[in-house]
């Protein structure tokens, strides 16, 4: 809405009242005129995994949403896992991104985004009490039935660098394997892990939802450890944000939280499972019969607040180090700010 010359006084106060009812300051600077900040996101994973984007589908903009196009709009760049968001992020070319711990813990260290990030919002957690977690697969035929018998195998994980790459070495070095010398490891995206283990390009296969429901229903591949197994619970992917845009356009941030909170508490909102699963099944172009899984304990958990908790975020960083992943210790608390979300998260 924007005031014009020719409104009554009365439909000006009406105009103002609503704002003040919606409690949003940066509808303020909507009502003046100004245009919506462009908020530039890298996202990677998985789509459902990896949220995000199928909270502002086209139909949730317009029944959902209240500040998406007035207050801010987002670009999205989905990227093939956390480090090239973090890549993203160092080179100016995103404002907010989903990282890992591993991404963030090297984003900190080595100081690559001009003026710093902080973590500010959930993604999900893997392995979290009741829910799943990443797992790692190989044919069911094969005399696989230990960590230890991958030695000499072809085993994979989504990208270099990414959290599950570090789950995966420190599965192997747990069993006495020397990621460097004893395997061989490969960079496959998520949607070929699959395939290449059927095709008996790979010997040990890394599944994510959607995709393990899907492989699994196939038949012929049995589960070897998970991420979990591993690390233990932990904060697979979360929201991160620059300083510097949360410096400059801190009601596009909060507009923009609020409205992905706001999207997240309708998905998972019981009675709306059947709409949801059809916006799903549209934004993915997949039928929604895939989608059985998604927001149930057979996938990652989500914080209905979008809160990330700090614990499995620096739990697996300090294991990282005790390693030798890296060199010092990455403080995440200092890089760790929730007041950007509508609702205050606890301690």
């Amino acid at each position: 809405m924007r005031s014009k010359g020719h409104e009554t006084g009365r439909a000006a106060a009406l105009v103002l009242a609503v704002l003040l009812a919606v409690g949003l300051a940066a509808g303020t600077a909507w009502a003046q005129g100004k245009k919506p900040v462009v908020l530039r996101h890298g996202h990677g994973g998985g789509v459902p995994s990896d949220i995000a984007p199928v909270l502002f589908t086209p139909w949730i903009q317009q029944n959902v949403l209240k500040h998406y196009g007035k207050v801010y709009t987002v670009q999205w760049t989905r990227t093939k896992g956390s480090p090239h968001a973090a890549a993203m992020l160092a080179a100016g070319e995103a404002d907010l991104a989903t990282l890992s711990f591993t991404t963030i813990a090297f984003t900190i260290l080595k100081n690559s985004v001009p003026g710093g990030v902080k973590v500010v919002a959930d993604t999900k957690i893997d392995g979290y009490p009741g829910y799943r977690s990443n797992v790692w697969v190989v044919r069911a035929e094969e005399p696989i039935h230990k960590v230890a018998d991958l030695k000499g195998r072809v085993v994979s994980m989504n990208e270099f660098g990414a959290g599950l790459d570090v789950g995966l070495r420190v599965m192997l070095r747990k069993h006495g394997l020397d990621p460097l010398k004893d395997v061989n490891i490969v960079e496959i995206n998520f949607g070929n892990q699959g395939p290449a283990l059927r095709q008996k390009r790979i010997d040990l296969a890394l599944l994510l939802q959607p995709f393990e429901g899907r492989e699994f229903k196939k038949g012929g591949i049995r589960r070897l450890f998970t991420l979990k197994d591993a690390i233990g619970t932990n904060h697979m992917i979360f929201q991160v944000a620059t300083n510097k845009i949360l410096k400059e356009q801190p009601e596009a941030v909060r507009a923009y939280f609020d409205d992905y909170v706001r999207a997240l508490q309708w998905y998972l909102d019981p009675k709306n499972r059947p709409k949801m699963l059809d916006v799903v099944a549209e934004a993915t172009k997949l039928p929604k019969e895939s989608y059985g899984y998604f927001l149930t304990q057979e996938d990652d958990f989500r914080d209905p607040n979008a809160c990330p908790r700090l614990e499995y975020i620096q739990r697996p960083v300090d294991l990282m180090l005790e390693l030798g992943f890296i060199k010092e210790r990455a403080d995440i608390s200092k890089h760790f700010d929730t007041s950007y979300l509508p609702s205050p998260c606890k301690a």
